[in-house]
């Protein structure tokens, strides 16, 4: 006989396209067969919890879904009943719901004993949904039923598990992602993907996954962590807005919060309101919390990635032990997400929604003091490992490094100038092979300004400026690093302090050289000066970071390689004497570069390869840039063009994804020569002609060699594909936007991406 069913909920949102439909029930099918008795679809609000369950249940009913030579192995069920829970609270509420889903006549008996004979005498299974507001009296009420009756089966929704004995938890967090590169055909059968465009033709029929909308639409689908209520908010929106308009718009970074944008616009007939949008989602479970659990939750806001346990109660105020229950608590509700980091670490992050909503609640004040708690923290986390040696520090705060950022970006507008340039400096190693990111220099220079008494001495004040300059130099801003350099010598000869002198003159040098003032006598004869004042002091890294310099202008201006090859070799010598391993092997890479340009291409490519495995072990990915920018320029040197292309694709890769700008306009300048090379001229013009103009608008001149590699290229082109023809492409890059000029230098078969650029 077929079994008994009760009306089972219909009108559901679309969470669950026919391409994930029934993989996805079958697994469920498989969890139900067994013998567990309860089973709890645990999962964030939005990830399609009851849709999934509804879909289990409809197929234990169906004969035709189960596997015939299963069938003698699975029992059927003689009844399937749906329970909405959504109301209910205590464990009457919930009596009351499961005795009108049973059709159970109001009398005098307890609801219990009714409920258990109704269900006694063959094999039921209840769909009970949304088990996460019940209090515990009425996730007791559950077990007593299950122990009870025998046949009972119980398949829960919940966004927090029962903790009953016996319950088999099923985690459902988002539908799998596209990796960040996919092609279209990948793309077209990923099931977030597949959901977004099919919610897509819901909203404009006229959608279609084309190549214009692939990279949007993966990157929309990642952003909302493959959440499918999330997914589904979002496609409706292409109404009036296009893939990438509404990438920006849902940004982190865009102004335009994601919970007002992730709505609907007009409230469809679901089965309940919840899911109208995701505040209404996200204030559900928040209304679950306690005042503790909300209080941490508004701490955590201030962290914009993944935050460590230490960080984390460092932000909050409280204690390590206390932090670690509620954030247990908190990611059992799935308000908070947990993740190792590389090194096996558990790291916890608020979804974005989730944060939006938590920081829409507090007070101004309450988050300066948690910024500053944060600025502290990581003051300390620094000063510690940098007692423990300078290779201690870059492991450290490498992980940390967002957070850094963020302190630095808000430390002016909170008051805290002193403590932000304190953080900085106090990290003055770190940034010689990870760069600033220009916001955070522009951030750090309006703090000087507003700083103390106690912090404007001299000394202070030169750190402050030669730590600018170094940065604003790398990021191009060659006038302000001018500038500051200037200021960092004038306070270090106020100060009297010969090592914060040497620094700051051999700052000013690499400041001109920079902004291509390609002074030889002068700068060299103050570089002089500097190393003078550098040995003097007798500070090792004073003099390391003068001899660096001195070697690419020796190499550089002078075309000295041997020259420079034993600067770098000084060099290398004092860094690993002060614990650097990460400079050390700069100038050993710098080294084998010398050996190159004297002809010995064989002898320095092992070096340059051992540099980059180095880097890579690290987490060094100023080095790993580097190495390959390197490695590439030397197998062009051998004519091994295929792996020099690999190779400086993957340098300008690393210089995208890190937002290395010096190092990015670098490989930008190499690579058309090798893309020319592996026959993809028109590519190459169109990227040499960027390139240039890139580099002219941040760092104006380039030096001798890079020019004469740059006309070597643009000859090669023109007797390739002509005057007339490498000219008018060189003129077309000149006008790209730097993201499709990177897009196009990583392009797998980088002809048919300009020729796309071409049609666009």
């Amino acid at each position: 006989a077929a079994p008994r069913v009760d009306p089972l909920p219909s009108g559901l949102p679309h969470y669950w396209t026919r391409s994930i439909g029934a993989e996805w029930v079958a697994s469920r099918l498989s969890v139900l067969a067994r013998t567990h008795r309860l089973v709890t679809v645990h999962g964030p609000g939005g990830s399609g919890k009851t849709r999934l369950a509804v879909d289990v249940a409809r197929a234990l009913c169906d004969t035709q879904a189960l596997d015939l030579q299963q069938l003698d192995a699975v029992p059927r069920f003689d009844r399937v009943t749906f329970v909405p829970l959504v109301d209910c609270v205590n464990a009457a509420q919930t009596l009351d719901a499961l005795c009108a889903a049973l059709h159970l006549e109001a009398s005098a008996g307890h609801a219990h004993v009714r409920i258990g004979a109704a269900l006694s005498g063959g094999r039921t299974l209840l769909v009970l949904d949304n088990l996460e507001q019940l209090d515990a009296q009425a996730g007791q009420e559950v077990a007593r039923l299950l122990a009870a009756v025998s046949g009972l089966h119980v398949l829960a929704t919940s966004r927090m598990l029962l903790e009953l004995d016996g319950e088999q938890a099923f985690e459902l967090d988002g539908l799998a992602l596209p990796p960040p590169q996919s092609s279209l055909e990948e793309a077209a059968i990923n099931p977030a993907v597949m959901l977004f465009v099919d919610r897509a033709r819901a909203a404009r029929a006229d959608f279609h996954l084309r190549a214009p909308q692939l990279r949007p639409v993966v990157e929309l689908v990642r952003l909302l962590g493959g959440m499918p209520l999330a997914i589904e908010l979002a496609a409706s929106r292409l109404r009036s807005l296009s893939p990438t308009e509404l990438l920006q718009r849902l940004s982190v970074h865009a102004g335009t919060p994601m919970l007002d944008l992730l709505s609907r616009s007009a409230l469809r007939t679901t089965a309940n309101s919840r899911h109208a949008s995701m505040r209404h989602v996200v204030g559900w479970s928040w209304r679950q919390l306690s005042a503790d659990q909300a209080a941490l939750m508004r701490a955590m806001t201030v962290f914009s990635t993944a935050a460590q346990l230490p960080a984390v109660a460092a932000v909050a105020g409280l204690p390590v032990p206390r932090t670690q229950v509620l954030l247990d608590t908190l990611c059992d509700a799935c308000l908070v997400r947990q993740a190792p980091d590389l090194q096996g670490r558990p790291r916890y992050a608020l979804p974005q929604p989730v944060r939006e909503y938590a920081s829409e609640s507090w007070a101004a004040d309450e988050a300066r003091q948690a910024r500053q708690r944060l600025r502290q923290w990581l003051t300390d986390l620094v000063s510690d490992a940098r007692a423990r040696g300078l290779a201690t520090v870059a492991a450290t705060i490498a992980p940390e490094l967002a957070h850094v950022h963020a302190s630095l970006l808000s430390a002016a507008a909170d008051g805290q100038g002193a403590a932000a340039l304190q953080l900085a400096v106090t990290l003055r190693s770190y940034w010689d092979a990870d760069d600033l990111p220009t916001s955070c220099l522009l951030a750090l220079q309006q703090c000087l300004p507003g700083l103390p008494p106690t912090q404007q001495d001299s000394a202070h004040l030169s750190d402050a400026h030669e730590l600018l300059s170094m940065g604003f130099a790398s990021a191009g801003q060659t006038a302000l690093a001018t500038t500051h350099a200037e200021a960092a010598i004038a306070c270090a000869r106020q100060a009297g302090d010969e090592r914060r002198l040497a620094l700051a003159l051999t700052r000013w040098v690499w400041a001109l050289y920079t902004a291509g003032r390609f002074e030889t006598e002068t700068l060299l004869h103050t570089l002089a000066e500097a190393r003078v004042l550098a040995q003097r002091s007798g500070d090792v890294t004073a003099q390391a970071m003068v001899l660096r310099v001195q070697a690419t202008l020796v190499s550089n201006l002078q075309l000295d390689y041997a020259g420079a090859e034993r600067l770098s070799e000084q060099g290398q010598q004092l860094w690993q004497q002060a614990g650097n391993p990460a400079m050390a092997r700069v100038c050993l890479l710098n080294r084998a570069i010398m050996w190159a340009w004297q002809g010995l291409e064989e002898k320095a490519l092992p070096v340059i390869e051992e540099c980059a495995a180095a880097a890579l072990a690290d987490g060094d990915w100023v080095g790993v840039l580097a190495a390959a920018r390197q490695s590439g320029r030397v197998c062009m040197r051998l004519r091994r063009w295929p792996q020099a292309l690999a190779a400086l694709r993957h340098a300008v890769h690393v210089g995208w994804q890190r937002r290395y700008g010096r190092g990015l306009a670098n490989a930008l300048l190499n690579i058309p020569e090798a893309l020319l090379m592996a026959g993809q001229s028109e590519a190459a013009a169109r990227l040499h002609g960027f390139a240039l103009a890139h580099w002219a608008r941040l760092y104006g001149t380039i030096n001798p060699i890079e020019a004469a590699e740059q006309r070597r290229t643009r000859r090669l082109l023109r007797l390739r594909l002509g005057s007339a023809r490498a000219e008018a492409l060189r003129v077309q890059g000149v006008a790209m936007e730097l993201a499709v000029a990177v897009e196009l230098a990583l392009a797998p078969d980088a002809l048919d991406a300009a020729n796309a650029v071409d049609a666009g």
